[in-house]
């Protein structure tokens, strides 16, 4: 109503001119029709505690940025430049137009759009933050976000269901078990997953918005182990943490959507049963080894090529009993 239709639809307006569109995947939908209802009759500032969004740090929600070829090019034609729509969704970090990297203002300059009406050309170079120099690599990598970031995103006419969160993390399990990184007893290998994330994304921590990515060097693997760990929780976890690690398993989005599918159509028994068969092999071997043949602990974990306490664990859930043995050095 307050500007008469020029801008869209109420739905137009959030979804395809705010980051909304981003987040409405990963927001179970009476939540999201909520928070559609605030954005339209305020108080605004009800909305960004209503998403419960998990902080990552950013100085603000969605960072203002700005292409520089696309500034150039609107000073060039109509002597003002704006803030393309695009550029702002959460992980769009590179300009599709001109396949450069994005500018991002600075705290100061948040600091100044908050009192005044600005455009990018009337930031200051010191309301700019400083971008480090990335290796090729490391562009790929964040180029391959800011396309994951656009496939993701929900507009007023291309509307997406909400994922299941629990399918989602199934999809990421399986994938993960493909990468090799599910041990033979169906556990997560974090170590193995934290190493090749650190190894992806270690030049990309130092963008302004990509600092959380340092966290899969935590012992819990950061936001990779809270994403893919069975919790559940009132937070939601920033899209822009799950785009980054799906564009890390993940080849592209079609994949993606494809496994998805394939998982939620799948009786959720039968997809936990794909991660789980191998924990019940194993199981069973300990049992006979152990049960059966009066082989030690420790000699039947080393056996079957798993953690003495992990084979302990599956013996308790059996109710095998075993002795403890006194330990000889050297064997």
């Amino acid at each position: 109503e307050r500007t008469e239709g020029q801008l869209g639809t109420r739905n137009q307006i959030i979804f395809d001119r705010t980051p909304v569109g981003t987040l409405s995947r990963f927001i179970d939908s009476s939540r999201l029709q909520t928070i559609c209802d605030v954005m339209g009759t305020g108080p605004m500032h009800h909305v960004a505690r209503m998403l419960k969004i998990i902080s990552i740090h950013q100085g603000s929600f969605s960072p203002l940025k700005a292409c520089p070829s696309c500034v150039s090019e609107s000073l060039a034609t109509s002597h003002s430049s704006m803030w393309r729509c695009e550029h702002q969704l959460p992980g769009v970090y590179c300009c599709e137009t001109h396949r450069t990297l994005l500018r991002i203002a600075s705290a100061a300059g948040h600091q100044r759009a908050r009192s005044e009406f600005l455009l990018p050309h009337m930031l200051s170079s010191l309301e700019w933050s400083e971008i480090p120099a990335l290796s090729k690599e490391a562009m790929l990598r964040l180029h391959a976000i800011t396309l994951w970031s656009l496939a993701l995103r929900t507009t007023s006419y291309s509307p997406q269901m909400p994922f299941d969160l629990d399918v989602l993390r199934d999809t990421l399990h399986i994938r993960a078990k493909e990468h090799g990184w599910i041990g033979i007893d169906g556990s997560l290998e974090f170590k193995q997953i934290r190493l090749a994330t650190w190894a992806a994304y270690a030049e990309l921590c130092a963008l302004p918005g990509l600092e959380f990515l340092s966290g899969s060097q935590r012992e819990g693997g950061g936001y990779v182990g809270s994403l893919m760990r069975q919790h559940s929780s009132t937070y939601a976890h920033h899209p822009l943490m799950h785009v980054t690690l799906l564009a890390f398993l993940f080849d592209s989005a079609d994949e993606f959507f494809d496994r998805y599918n394939k998982v939620s159509n799948a009786p959720q028994e039968s997809r936990r049963n794909v991660l789980t068969i191998e924990r019940r092999a194993i199981s069973e071997l300990l049992a006979r080894l152990v049960g059966e043949e009066g082989m030690s602990v420790n000699r039947a974990a080393n056996e079957v090529g798993i953690q003495p306490a992990r084979a302990l664990v599956y013996l308790k859930e059996l109710g095998i009993e075993y002795q403890k043995r006194p330990r000889i050095v050297g064997t």
